[in-house]
């Protein structure tokens, strides 16, 4: 029995020796392969922590952490719009026709959503970033406070976004 055990650790070291050596194994024949070295004896026991399926649509997030995937999503917004703002500003300081073109390119209805969802991204990484520079210099970090902090940032998101919007359009 004690010759069977110090062979399957053998066994076992060399094939994590293997799957370190080269990415040719695959995570299912690793598997197999402990399970075939755990069924052989009951008395070793190897756990093994296969991958879970993470449905992450049911996943409810608490309102700290839609804030903070918001605040991620709303930085990425800001840079793939920057060279749309780089062309309209272009286009607005090429002459009096360049600025009526750009302000007829903002006034389109093509245009005005993207627009709106650009302004709501602006305030709402302002407003988050201000509230994880508090988080960082340990003021709102107890948890009442933290969603307290969390739906104030959305809501001030939103409305400063509404607000921008009626003055603008």
């Amino acid at each position: 029995m004690y010759f069977k055990m110090v062979m399957k650790n053998e066994l076992f070291v060399c094939l994590l020796r293997q799957i370190d050596r080269s990415s040719s194994l695959s995570v299912n024949q690793v598997s197999a392969t402990i399970y075939l070295i755990n069924n052989d004896n009951k008395d070793m026991q190897i756990s093994v922590k296969r991958p879970k399926y993470l449905n992450l649509i049911r996943i409810r997030l608490p309102v700290t952490g839609m804030v903070s995937i918001a605040h991620r999503i709303s930085g990425v917004l800001m840079f793939i719009a920057i060279p749309f703002m780089v062309y309209l500003l272009q286009l607005s300081a090429s002459g009096s026709e360049g600025f009526a073109q750009s302000q007829n390119l903002l006034q389109s209805p093509v245009v005005k959503l993207p627009m709106l969802l650009l302004i709501w991204s602006i305030y709402h990484h302002l407003f988050a970033g201000i509230r994880f520079i508090l988080i960082d210099i340990d003021v709102g970090v107890e948890k009442p406070v933290a969603r307290a902090s969390a739906m104030l940032v959305l809501i001030a998101g939103l409305l400063a976004a509404l607000l921008t919007l009626m003055v603008m359009f």
